[in-house]
């Protein structure tokens, strides 16, 4: 009797672990954009030296008709720093420098500049998008392409992630 229960305390954990929900491998089919007065030409932000890198916020949507999704937190990564935000509408911003003496100087150059949002869509599972940008750091205005505008970025599909 006693190896009976063994074997059933041994059993029965291991077969909660094969138990799942078709629905959890499914990933929400969502686009996200990001709003900002910083100017933009397609995945490359545009920044003169001592401005600041400012997104005002994010925004989703859900490709799939009738369907809701929201943005539960966002985490930022530029210039070897992340911050974190669970504050709607997620925005966050980044004094720069001129000033090699300064704390926040960034000199002129090509900067990745990724952001990760937590998205829950209805019927989906939970998940992290990621929405890769380019920061390109200029010392001054006319570094940057006439075509290049502020305002909000086109709705992008993300890389998304299971969480």
């Amino acid at each position: 009797m006693k190896k009976l229960l063994a074997l059933l305390f041994i059993l029965l954990p291991l077969s909660l672990v094969y138990v799942s929900c078709s629905d959890d491998d499914d990933l929400p089919d969502v686009s996200v954009s990001i709003s900002t007065p910083n100017r933009m030409l397609g995945d490359t932000i545009y920044l003169v030296q001592g401005d600041s890198l400012i997104v005002d916020a994010i925004n989703i949507r859900n490709n799939e008709a009738g369907k809701n999704a929201v943005i539960t937190a966002a985490e930022y990564f530029f210039a070897m720093e992340g911050h974190y935000t669970a504050v709607v509408p997620f925005g966050w911003r980044r004094p720069t420098s001129a000033n090699p003496d300064n704390f926040n100087y960034i000199p002129a150059g090509k900067y990745p500049f990724n952001i990760e949002v937590d998205i829950a869509a209805e019927d989906k599972a939970l998940a992290i998008g990621v929405l890769p940008y380019i920061v390109r750091v200029v010392a001054s205005d006319d570094e940057i392409p006439e075509a290049a505008v502020p305002g909000q970025s086109a709705f992008q599909k993300l890389y998304v992630k299971k969480n």
